[in-house]
């Protein structure tokens, strides 16, 4: 990874971190709590892929940025409608509703989670709270569904995808990092060597849906940080690689 390259990731994530840390909310109102939670949970992502890219080890950006993207369409999808939250809240109690199920049953690899003290008391919460939202009528958005409804549109067939195939172990995986064909024979490699810079697309994308929830926040919630979020514009500007198209229409 090139000086430069280092030199702007550092200086991004320094600058992001001070920017999220001056946000104030009112951590009573669950919506707007998962707002925060999303981003904080994006920038350290971000971090982490940082990390793996100073030690020339690309195998989980990808995967990292998959996580970052998700967030990151959570976010917009959220700020475009605030009742929107209850409809990813749901997916997240009809996962725990198997979980619930599962450790009741005594499947063994929930053990530490139907050991805990709290257990008891977290699975009746969340019964009564998906009860709840089914009187509502709400209904749990899908992955796609969330996309359609944000910038994002365009990145659900195309970017999304092949992070998802990376994630799965698809052909990005095989072909990029594992299998090495030579003399007409496959043989796995692992810790393939190859150049950073072949991900500098992928890591410049995280930095970019870092940035648009950090400026979305900002905007939906006019706390009014319009100098740190000009430098965070002014440093995208400059790099090397032409981000998304959304940067040159923020006003």
């Amino acid at each position: 990874m090139s000086g430069r390259n280092i030199d702007f990731y550092r200086d991004f994530l320094s600058k992001t971190m001070s920017a999220a840390s001056k946000f104030e909310f009112n951590s009573d109102d669950d919506a707007i709590l998962h707002i925060f939670t999303l981003l904080s949970s994006s920038i350290e992502l971000l971090d982490n892929m940082y990390v793996l890219a100073l030690n020339e080890s690309k195998i989980g950006i990808p995967i990292l940025l998959r996580s970052i993207l998700e967030a990151s369409v959570d976010i917009q999808f959220i700020l475009i409608n605030k009742d929107n939250y209850k409809r990813i809240e749901i997916e997240n109690i009809l996962l725990w509703k198997g979980i619930v199920e599962c450790a009741y049953k005594d499947n063994e690899y929930l053990k530490n989670i139907r050991n805990r003290p709290e257990f008891k008391k977290e699975s009746k919460e969340n019964s009564d709270k998906l009860k709840s939202l089914k009187n509502n009528n709400i209904i749990k958005a899908d992955i796609s569904t969330k996309f359609e409804n944000t910038i994002y549109a365009d990145a659900y067939n195309s970017i999304y995808a092949v992070l998802c195939s990376h994630s799965h172990n698809g052909v990005s995986a095989q072909n990029e990092r594992h299998i090495t064909i030579e003399n007409g024979k496959s043989r796995v490699n692992m810790f393939k060597e190859t150049s950073i810079e072949e991900y500098d697309h992928y890591l410049f994308m995280a930095v970019f849906f870092v940035f648009y929830s950090i400026y979305s926040i900002n905007e939906a919630f006019k706390y009014k940080f319009d100098n740190e979020i000009n430098d965070l514009r002014l440093m995208l500007s400059r790099i090397a690689l032409i981000p998304p198209r959304q940067l040159n229409e923020l006003s």
